[in-house]
């Protein structure tokens, strides 16, 4: 972040030597442009498979935007814009999150600046389209998603612009908005 370029670079840390790797650089999220500054990052890696998920959000002075990639093979590609919109506050926050599966899926769940959040569902070949989590009543601007280890249900923590947290519950079933419970707000 802090740059006027959308680069993604990164090092690999190699344990047993104690040492980092050369710089090396992630799929760019556009082509088309390099003025999508880095403001966010989180990387999961994958207990089935030998696979990471990179979620980053960016902003280029009057839009932000939020990008997901996957690591296998060598490489960064896969790239999927999964949210933009229009605004220039806010810009300090972790409005995504997201968990492996038991299935070995991968769930990003995140704002597209509204009161629903999506969720994207990764299978190890392609990105699902958005779907809809239940509304939780304010923009969320921190979300913390975690899989219930040996599930595929999931908890989803939002912390919106109003100072509220929610929570919703995703019950392991079909790929759907009824499939999440909300529940009060805390």
């Amino acid at each position: 972040g802090g740059t006027t370029t959308d680069a993604i670079r990164y090092r690999v840390l190699d344990p047993e030597a104690q040492t980092w790797g050369a710089v090396q650089a992630a799929s760019a999220i556009d082509a088309a442009t390099v003025n999508r500054a880095l403001q966010a990052v989180q990387v999961y890696s994958s207990p089935t498979r030998d696979e990471k998920t990179m979620i980053s959000r960016h902003f280029n002075g009057t839009t932000q935007y939020i990008y997901a990639q996957v690591f296998r093979g060598g490489s960064w590609r896969n790239v999927v814009l999964l949210s933009f919109w229009n605004a220039s506050t806010f810009l300090d926050v972790q409005n995504f999150s997201g968990t492996y599966l038991e299935n070995g899926d991968f769930m990003a769940v995140y704002s597209d600046n509204t009161t629903i959040p999506k969720f994207r569902i990764w299978n190890g070949a392609s990105w699902s389209g958005a779907i809809s989590t239940r509304n939780i009543g304010g923009i969320p601007v921190y979300i913390v998603a975690k899989a219930r280890p040996g599930t595929n249900e999931v908890m989803a923590a939002f912390f919106d612009q109003g100072s509220d947290t929610n929570t919703q519950y995703f019950n392991g079933g079909a790929y759907v908005t009824g499939s999440w419970t909300l529940h009060t707000e805390h």
